[in-house]
């Protein structure tokens, strides 16, 4: 079977964006376009779920939350400190990546972005902790790298805000 021309491809990723399906492959930018900054602590901006004090970085209640749910039926889940110290990691175990890896891969846009408010990463230190796991998920890749480009989510600016 002959492979498709490039215009067959074109029209069908035309039609697919009508459906807002984008199959195209998609890389992830590198750190550096992404904002290093951790998110600001202002109860203002923060209202829904309410943050924590006391369930920030390494104890993270959305990074809990999703390897809850992601990892209930393995023998032992990750913990939170587990996941800290690998999107810290400068030089990160094959253990470290994997985690890293599933983390993101199980995410929701809303939990990437309460980790974030949470304090557990910058969007540059999970950018580079994901490109030492060789993260290749494009549809969880568009969503980070609309972040670098756009800045915001709901309206509200993700690195600039007060």
């Amino acid at each position: 079977m002959a492979s498709p021309t490039r215009e067959a491809l074109e029209q069908e990723w035309q039609r697919l964006s009508r459906y807002h399906i984008d199959l195209r492959p998609a890389a992830l930018g590198p750190p550096e376009a992404f904002s290093d900054a951790l998110a600001p602590l202002n109860p203002d901006l923060w209202y829904w779920p309410r943050v924590d004090p006391n369930r920030m970085r390494e104890k993270s209640r959305a990074v809990a939350l999703r390897i809850g749910l992601s990892f209930a039926g393995a023998r032992r889940q990750p913990t939170t400190e587990e996941f800290y110290a690998a999107v810290h990691a400068e030089a990160p175990t094959e253990a470290q990546r994997c985690l890293v890896y599933a983390w993101v891969l199980q995410a929701t846009e809303m939990d990437l972005i309460h980790a974030w408010v949470e304090q557990a990463y910058s969007w540059r230190q999970l950018v580079r902790a994901l490109h030492h796991a060789e993260f290749d998920v494009y549809s969880q890749i568009r969503i980070i790298n609309d972040f670098a480009s756009r800045g915001e989510c709901g309206g509200v600016r993700l690195w600039d805000t007060p």
